[in-house]
C-alpha cells in the first residue's frame, strides 16, 4: 500500500476513536444530568405532607403501574379488609358476626357501624390470629393519614396506624388489643371518638359482643 493510503487509513481510524471516545464520554454526562434532574425530583416528592398525595407523586415520577379507574383489585386489599367486607356480608347485618378460618386455629368477629346514610359502613374487627389479638377499623373508602388518634369507651386516647392502602387502621396488637375487646365488651353501644372526621362519632352496637368475642378468648387464652 503507497504511503497516502497508510495516512488515508490512520486518518479514518483516528476519526473513529475520536466518535466513540465522544459518545463515551456524552453518556455519563447525560446520565448524571438524568440522575441529577431525577434526585430533584424525588425530593419535591419527599416533602408533600399527605401521604396518599405523596405516593401518588412517586407513581408519577417513576412510572409505576396504578390501578385504572373503575377496576376493583380487591386481592390487592389488607387481609382484615378482606374479612371485613366480604362479597357474601349482609348489609343489614349490624350484630357481631363470628367467622373461623378452615383450619380453626384463627377466629375473628366482624361489626359494622351503625347506618350513617352510607351505603358501604366503616367496620370493626376484632381477631385472634396466629394467636395474637387485634383491633382493626376497615373502612370504605381510604384515609390519607397514616395514623389517626381514637379513643374507645371513654378510655384513653390510642394512634392507630394506617395499612399502605389507607383502608386499614390498628391499635397496638396484644394486651392493649385484649383491653379494648374486653371494655367493648362491657358495653351495649360503642362510640368511637378520633382527630379523623370520618371515624369520629362513628357507633357499632356491641349487645351481643360478650358472646361473640368467647372463641377468640379461648384461641388467644384470655
Amino acid at each position: 500500500m503507497s504511503e497516502a493510503g497508510d495516512q488515508s487509513a490512520v486518518r479514518v481510524v483516528i476519526t473513529r476513536l475520536v466518535g466513540l471516545a465522544c459518545a463515551l464520554w456524552w453518556l455519563p454526562v447525560n446520565a448524571q444530568a438524568t440522575n441529577t434532574y431525577q434526585w430533584e425530583q424525588v425530593d419535591q416528592c419527599r416533602i408533600i405532607a399527605k401521604r396518599l398525595e405523596r405516593l401518588r407523586c412517586f407513581d408519577q415520577l417513576f412510572d409505576t403501574p396504578v390501578a385504572l379507574n373503575g377496576q376493583n383489585h380487591e386481592a390487592d386489599k389488607p387481609k382484615a379488609w378482606m374479612l371485613a367486607y366480604p362479597k357474601s356480608r349482609a348489609e343489614d347485618n349490624l350484630t357481631p358476626d363470628l367467622n373461623e378460618s378452615d383450619s380453626g386455629k384463627d377466629a375473628w368477629v366482624t361489626l359494622p357501624a351503625l347506618p350513617l346514610g352510607d351505603v358501604d359502613s366503616p367496620v370493626l374487627v376484632m381477631s385472634c390470629m396466629d394467636e395474637i389479638s387485634r383491633v382493626q377499623l376497615a373502612l370504605p373508602k381510604p384515609l390519607i393519614d397514616a395514623r389517626i388518634s381514637v379513643s374507645v369507651a371513654q378510655g384513653q386516647r390510642e394512634y392507630w396506624r394506617s395499612d399502605d392502602e389507607g383502608v386499614v387502621f390498628s391499635s397496638a396488637q396484644g394486651l392493649p388489643a385484649i383491653e379494648l375487646m374486653k371494655r367493648m365488651a362491657q358495653q351495649r353501644k360503642v362510640t368511637l371518638r378520633s382527630n379523623s372526621e370520618t371515624v369520629d362519632g362513628l357507633q357499632f352496637d356491641t349487645v351481643a359482643l360478650q358472646a361473640a368475642l368467647r372463641p377468640l378468648r379461648q384461641r388467644c387464652r384470655w
